[in-house]
């Protein structure tokens, strides 16, 4: 994970909210993310452009986004780090919760 904030490889969003699926909202947000300098490949790679980490699941959310053969969805509880690896980019929802996640996990394993 570090070398991918290193790398500028690592997004953080407040949050992604859905009230119902929407391919189309969800190609709006990956195009917003694309607009950010030196991110323009989350919108445009057509392979593994993206791995989004929520904190929870959302069925709204994993709808919103699974026809998007380039982008990637994972709970901060199943992530592992082959799945950052898998992926040009990371992106972070809800950053603050899904770092408290990770670090329970790690802290928890020792």
């Amino acid at each position: 994970m570090s070398a991918k904030l290193d790398d500028d490889e690592l997004l953080f969003v407040d949050q992604l909210n859905f009230d119902q699926p929407s391919a189309a909202d969800a190609r709006d947000i990956l195009d917003s993310l694309g607009e950010i300098e030196g991110y323009e490949e989350v919108a445009s790679r057509n392979k593994n452009a993206a791995l989004i980490v929520v904190p929870e699941a959302s069925e709204n959310v994993t709808l919103s986004f699974r026809n998007f053969g380039n982008i990637g969805m994972q709970t901060a509880d199943d992530l592992h780090a082959l799945d950052l690896l898998r992926y040009k980019f990371s992106v972070f929802v809800d950053a603050e919760s899904v770092v408290e996640k990770l670090t329970n996990r790690l802290t928890d394993n020792n």
